[in-house]
């Protein structure tokens, strides 16, 4: 870079002029990236303690529950703008004044717990017509969702939450209607936390292959399709992460036979 606004090699960073960063050039820096979030009823079902023991062991199966021991991050706009502003697609790479960086494999292995071996989350997104996802979704999820839920291959979070929350899980219930209550859980981390899209609220209904057998999901390679800027920007750029003054980091030992194991780095 010849400084901190304009590219020194065009040849290289050929987007530069319809990238954001060219608006910074330009001295309109009041464009700020407002992030559309999808994920606030996937916490609220966590925090509201209805994801029982027998669910989350099956999501740590399945290898996402580093994902909800990670918390709901609080967005900053600001900071997400910068770190757009930075982002280049011809190299997929951060470009800071030190040099660029980007989300490894390592990262998302480390920090979040998700796997990154395995087969590409990849699927083809079958056109069905409400009537044949409805009875998918009362296969696969237990319910059958209405109408104005469905459109064009995604599910409301709407109906996954509100099905959770009416038909909770307990020690009592049947093993077959835990996996169907996972599977929601699973939809709802995927859609809204994971793979969010442009719809916003809802969760695209393909991931739903992926689902059908809990024992082959850990076999996928989520990772490698995943980017959590904020935690990754806390741990890597050290004067941007929250005070940690007096903080002393404490790793509990790791019980092989305990149910639940111990929370990835993005949590601690």
């Amino acid at each position: 870079m010849a400084d901190n606004r304009n590219p020194e090699d065009l040849s290289v960073l050929y987007l530069q002029a319809t990238h954001i960063s060219s608006s910074v050039s330009s001295l309109t820096v009041d464009d700020i990236v407002k992030v559309k979030r999808s994920d606030n009823l996937i916490w609220k079902l966590y925090t509201d303690n209805y994801l029982h023991r027998r669910v989350l062991s099956y999501l740590n199966h399945m290898g996402f529950y580093g994902v909800l021991e990670c918390g709901s991050q609080v967005i900053d706009n600001h900071f997400i703008t910068a770190l757009v502003e930075r982002w280049r697609c011809e190299t997929h790479t951060f470009h800071f004044t030190c040099g660029e960086a980007t989300v490894t494999l390592q990262d998302v292995s480390i920090i979040w717990g998700l796997t990154i071996d395995g087969e590409a989350v990849t699927g083809v997104d079958v056109s069905h017509k409400v009537e044949e996802w409805q009875h998918i979704c009362l296969d696969m999820l237990g319910f059958l969702s209405a109408s104005k839920y469905l459109k064009g291959g995604h599910l409301s979070m709407t109906a996954l939450h509100d099905h959770c929350i009416s038909n909770p899980v307990n020690d009592e219930t049947s093993e077959v209607d835990v996996v169907k209550f996972t599977r929601c859980v699973a939809l709802m981390i995927i859609g809204g936390i994971m793979f969010p899209d442009y719809q916003g609220g809802s969760s695209r209904l393909i991931f739903l292959q992926l689902l059908r057998d809990l024992d082959n999901v850990k076999s996928y390679s989520w990772g490698s399709a995943e980017h959590f800027y904020i935690i990754w920007a806390w741990s890597r750029i050290k004067y941007v992460n929250p005070d940690r003054d007096g903080l002393t980091l404490v790793v509990p030992p790791v019980d092989p036979d305990a149910l639940i194991p111990v929370s990835p780095y993005g949590a601690r």
